[in-house]
Parts: C-alpha cells; sequence; structure tokens
C-alpha cells in the first residue's frame, strides 16, 4: 500500500521510511512503555489512548478523496475492489 502512494520513482524510499518507522517503533516502544508504566499503568493506558484518538482525529481529518487521488483510484474502483456495490 505504502508504495501505491508513492509519486513514480520514489517507491523504494517511501517503503525505506515505512520500514525504518517500524524498526524504530520496535526499540522505542518497550523503553517508553516501560517507562510510562513504571510511573503507573493507568499514565500506560491513558496515554495509549491519547495517541490512539489523536491519530484516529488526524485519519479522519484526510478526505477519503485525497488519499484515493494520491494512490491514483477512484473511490468507484476502490469500491469495487472492495466488493461494495456502487451506488
Amino acid at each position: 500500500m505504502a508504495s501505491r502512494l508513492a509519486t513514480p520513482g520514489a517507491e523504494a524510499a517511501v517503503m525505506t521510511v515505512q520500514g525504518l518507522s517500524w524498526g524504530v517503533a520496535t526499540v522505542v516502544a518497550p523503553v517508553v512503555g516501560a517507562a510510562l508504566l513504571g510511573v503507573g499503568p493507568a499514565v500506560l493506558w491513558l496515554t495509549g489512548a491519547g495517541i490512539a484518538l489523536l491519530l484516529a482525529v488526524g485519519h479522519a481529518a484526510v478526505p477519503l478523496r485525497l488519499v484515493l487521488a494520491v494512490a491514483g483510484t477512484s473511490a468507484r474502483e476502490e469500491r469495487v475492489a472492495a466488493g461494495v456495490a456502487a451506488g
């Protein structure tokens, strides 16, 4: 999916950034999680919930048309691919 969103010729760079983000998260998450858990379990869960809420708001703020336009896919093609009746 990430490579589909890249501009032509930038697919490798996009995949590198995606892979790097997973690698950094694999190292950072346990360190930060342990520090938050040291303060208290409620702090860990509330921080996780806050981050999830911020990400949900951020995703909701990006219109689907923009995402599909960047991916080079029309809304109709996306519905057909998902097996949803066009309407």
